[in-house]
């Protein structure tokens, strides 16, 4: 997942820039319009939430179950 979409490796926020730069926002994260326009639409559901609040640790209910993904699912292994 990761070695396919750069943009959850070189994290922006939503206005592009970096955490290393002045008036970054952790709040939000930049997903390419191509790289969304090419999620499934769960992955869309999914990311549209993460998107908006990317410094919450997100547990996605699927059918049953609460899930994590991404860096979520590797905070939550870490910490649980």
């Amino acid at each position: 997942w990761v070695e396919r979409n750069q943009w959850t490796r070189d994290v922006r926020d939503a206005s592009g820039k970096r955490p290393s730069e002045l008036g970054y926002d952790p709040k939000t994260l930049w997903i390419p319009q191509t790289a969304y326009d090419a999620l499934t639409p769960f992955q869309k559901q999914f990311w549209e939430i993460k998107r908006n609040h990317y410094d919450v640790l997100l547990m996605f209910k699927k059918g049953k179950f609460y899930e994590m993904y991404d860096k979520d699912a590797d905070i939550g292994h870490k910490e649980l």
